[in-house]
């Protein structure tokens, strides 16, 4: 990727709580739409948006919203947002394809699975359903959920769904760190101190919600761990997305959007693979 620079693809997975069954807690974030729209707009940056299939059904004023305020490109991030990964793949698909049609006119061409836990069998659905890329491996471990350490931390293309590029979220190159607002926000400054003495990747695919960034009477509810893992040095969580926009402008970073990260991956495979 560094033929005209390195480049950076911010997304955000628009989410429910799904820590909550009611509504009013569940959908309490949303009610900072217009700041995170200011946040990205005064930072000039085009953002990447999975969207929950069952947002689309229940609140597409906000996809509309964020449609018309940002530089955005959607695609979806299953349909139920299921914690368990206890679901049925093709049913997911079909309904969050038929949600995401209904509000944003098109079929979506990125998927993300909840979690970032996904196998080869779904990859596979994905590839048929005639999806063209997938950005649901984090090359990271995280107890209980998922360990994917053994996973390419680049770009590629799956040994079971050879069609699919897979955007994978990055990781620090030596901790495995993800680049996550919420690790970010946890770790604070040390952490963006260890990232300027860094190499990073190229493409840096970057993670977030918008729970990372506001703080809501939903966070109130939670108790032990959790409360301290979402509420954690929330107040200063823009102003850290900030500060790690500038250090990568500082080396170079130019921001784009995931589809046109993948167009670009597939054209220089496209040429790499052609008789000179």
């Amino acid at each position: 990727m560094r033929a005209d620079g390195r480049t950076a693809c911010i997304t955000l997975d628009l989410e429910n709580n799904w820590n909550f069954e009611s509504d009013d807690l569940q959908y309490l974030v949303f009610e900072y739409v217009d700041e995170y729209i200011e946040m990205v707009r005064s930072l000039d940056l085009p953002v990447t948006i999975f969207v929950v299939g069952e947002i689309l059904e229940d609140r597409p004023d906000v996809v509309r919203r964020l449609d018309a305020g940002l530089d955005a490109e959607f695609h979806l991030h299953s349909h139920r947002h299921n914690m368990h990964g206890e679901v049925d793949i093709e049913r997911e698909i079909r309904d969050g394809v038929r949600a995401f049609e209904s509000v944003l006119g098109q079929k979506p061409r990125g998927y993300r699975a909840p979690r970032f836990i996904i196998d080869d069998g779904d990859l596979a659905a994905l590839s048929e359903a005639g999806f063209e890329f997938d950005s649901s491996v984090c090359p990271s471990y995280r107890p209980g959920v998922y360990n994917n350490l053994g996973e390419p931390t680049d770009p590629y293309f799956p040994a079971a769904s050879p069609e699919l590029l897979e955007l994978p979220i990055s990781v620090h190159p030596m901790l495995r760190i993800p680049f996550e607002q919420s690790y970010l926000r946890l770790l604070h400054r040390p952490y963006l101190g260890l990232l300027r003495r860094s190499n990073l990747p190229d493409p840096l695919v970057f993670n977030s919600h918008l729970h990372d960034y506001f703080h809501t009477s939903a966070h109130d509810q939670l108790e032990g761990i959790r409360r301290f893992l979402f509420g954690h040095n929330l107040d200063g969580s823009r102003q850290l997305f900030e500060q790690f926009v500038g250090l990568l402008r500082e080396r170079g970073y130019r921001f784009r959007k995931l589809g046109e990260v993948a167009d670009r991956i597939r054209r220089r495979e496209r040429t790499a693979g052609s008789p000179s």
